[in-house]
């Protein structure tokens, strides 16, 4: 009894020290706790299941970032926080207000204008990063259903070297948001060597705020886009590897149409249908702009360019559906996903091209003649900015481009490769030759063609592109015939044969083989083995070759102020008189009120007379003996 009364008189006389004890000692340990989870969070760089990314992170030397969830936004320069429609993460009023700070300070350092971006950047800072994008698939798209648990997963890979960074942020929120997060296990940045500031320390406070999954590498020395993408696959570990530019938006739906199609066709590389993202307004196209029923492929031209063509309607009756894939002879190279595994048995991206350029056509040529295909699909959707070119070179542009293509018309065009050396030799800035450096680089990729038992290039052409026109080699000029002045073209009448103006022409990225002629040494307009003769009211129609008195006698006389490709197309009748080609508006019978090219007297500098021919072939110039 004496104990406890003892007991009950010091608790009364301590209560208010015993109290603030209890009080300091739970604040202690919250502060402990907290601190754990804070230090935990910034020492762990990757989750358990990345340690082999990790190991290769470490192995390259390679900074990684720990990333948090994703931050909010500053839209339209104000600084209002706006809570995204698709964030996936719940994230704190502290955080908010963070990263609200670092976007600030990030938006804040120096960086180049719009004229430096090619694209409107100032704009694209007032837009908000988790912006919604147009779902611009068809109908049946949104309506197929998808068993999330047994798809691969998929890394997103982007190569970064002075790009706009709103785009670039945009672009990251972009796969995060419309990305199911059990298949995106890693969203992998490639800084090659970037020179703007707002790319190096800043760029890396901000992935430090994104989920884990985003990490940035960054190269000690510029090695070009290929190898960059190489970098980034090689620490990559999702089952499908998709290689993506920075300055493009990913659509609802894209990931699981891809994937899906992969695992069904593992050695088939899938390239979404890619809308354009305005250069100027940074906007997505509505969807009443979308035509469905269009289905755009990619080609290349004997020049190594890339363009678009519609697929030939012959090769579309096969398509069942609207959401089914359709065959796609050459990547875009803007973005592309293949699987793992039929990446790394192709091997790879050629790091033997340099910087920039060939390397989507090279892959392309790989995949179909080595066993494997490609599709684009219509449910799988991204919006890229297609913008004037900008990409930096380290060195002479024009003869890194020159020697990435020698390297892949060498290794897969056999004897196609002519066409190249003729298209391009006319101009002696192309004239590149290979040291003996890159012969043997050449060598040792040819054997990789022998390894996968490639077939030949004639088999791509017969099989894969048959559309794609090959010049005689009788020809001087060949490709689409412009109007200097009317941007219009020529196109033949399927009817009754009539040359007609159009202006739906091919430009540098996009081609139309219906709408190609050559001209030959000995004076004849030739298309698709059929001969363009004068008719009586000298216009132009298209018939057998031989079966008229008014085929030869074409002459292409170059207007040298205005380059190599551009002149006056005059023809000499039997009795020696000369006219020249205008396009015209028509007065005449046949196809009354159209725009059509007509033999007139000869004009000095007058714009309608003067045609643009695509190619100025200069077979004498090609090199005999391959590499």
């Amino acid at each position: 009894m004496a104990l406890s009364i003892l007991i009950e008189r010091l608790c009364r006389k301590h209560f208010t020290k015993l109290v603030l004890a209890l009080i300091v000692i739970y604040l202690l340990s919250a502060v402990h706790f907290f601190s754990s989870v804070s230090n935990d969070k910034e020492s762990k760089t990757v989750e358990p299941s990345k340690i082999d990314s990790l190991q290769k992170l470490k192995q390259l030397n390679t900074k990684t970032t720990r990333a948090f969830p994703k931050p909010h936004i500053i839209e339209k320069s104000t600084p209002k926080i706006k809570i995204p429609i698709y964030q996936p993460i719940d994230i704190s009023e502290e955080h908010k207000r963070k990263r609200l700070k670092v976007l600030k300070e990030v938006y804040a350092v120096p960086h180049p204008g719009d004229d430096v971006y090619k694209l409107n950047e100032s704009l694209s800072r007032t837009i908000d990063l988790d912006r919604k994008p147009n779902d611009l698939r068809p109908d049946k798209c949104k309506e197929l259903k998808y068993d999330l648990d047994s798809l691969p997963t998929v890394s997103v890979i982007f190569p970064i070297y002075n790009e706009a960074l709103s785009m670039l942020l945009r672009a990251i929120h972009s796969v995060i948001n419309n990305t199911p997060q059990k298949l995106l296990v890693d969203v992998i940045l490639v800084d090659d060597d970037s020179k703007n500031e707002n790319l190096k320390k800043p760029l890396d406070q901000y992935v430090a705020l994104l989920p884990s999954k985003v990490i940035i590498l960054h190269n000690s020395k510029r090695e070009g886009l290929i190898r960059a993408r190489m970098r980034g696959a090689a620490v990559a570990t999702g089952d499908v590897l998709m290689f993506q530019d920075v300055h493009t938006e990913f659509s609802p739906g894209w990931a699981e149409a891809a994937l899906q199609y992969i695992q069904q066709h593992p050695n088939t590389i899938v390239q979404p249908v890619v809308e354009e993202l305005e250069v100027n307004k940074i906007t997505w196209p509505s969807r009443d702009a979308i035509q469905h029923k269009d289905m755009w492929r990619g080609v290349f031209m004997w020049d190594m360019r890339f363009a678009w063509n519609l697929v030939p309607k012959k090769y579309t009756s096969w398509q069942l559906t609207e959401v089914d894939p359709w065959p796609n002879p050459v990547l875009v190279g803007c973005s592309l996903a293949v699987g793992r595994k039929w990446f790394d048995h192709l091997g790879g991206f050629d790091q033997g091209l340099n910087i920039w350029g060939g390397e989507n056509i090279e892959l392309s040529l790989r995949s179909w003649m080595c066993g494997g295909r490609m599709v684009i699909h219509p449910c799988s959707r991204i919006a890229h900015v297609f913008k004037p070119f900008s990409y930096a070179f380290d060195g002479d542009k024009e003869h890194i481009i020159a020697k990435n293509s020698i390297r892949v018309i060498e290794t897969w065009m056999d004897q196609h490769r002519d066409y190249f050396y003729a298209s391009n030799y006319v101009y002696p800035y192309k004239i590149v030759e290979l040291d003996e450096k890159e012969r043997d680089s050449l060598r040792e990729h040819k054997k990789l063609r022998e390894k996968l038992k490639c077939k030949s290039f004639d088999w791509y052409l017969d099989n894969v592109l048959p559309e794609m026109n090959k010049p005689t080699k009788d020809m001087l000029r060949f490709g689409e015939v412009q109007n200097f002045k009317s941007k219009s073209c020529w196109l033949k009448d399927d009817d009754d044969g009539y040359i007609l103006s159009t202006p739906d022409c091919y430009t540098y990225s996009r081609m139309k083989p219906e709408q190609e002629f050559g001209l030959t040494k000995d004076g004849q307009l030739l298309h698709f083995g059929s001969c363009v003769t004068v008719t009586e009211h000298l216009l132009l129609r298209v018939v057998t070759c031989g079966s008229t008195d008014t085929e030869k006698g074409w002459t292409f006389d170059l207007y040298a102020a205005l380059g190599q490709q551009i002149g006056v197309l005059k023809f000499k009748f039997a009795d020696g008189k000369i006219r020249c080609l205008q396009q015209v508006t028509n007065i005449v019978e046949h196809h009354l009120n159209a725009q059509m090219p007509q033999l007139l007297e000869c004009r000095d500098d007058d714009p309608w007379q003067l045609w643009y021919i695509t190619y100025n072939l200069g077979y004498h110039l090609v090199p005999e003996q391959p590499v």
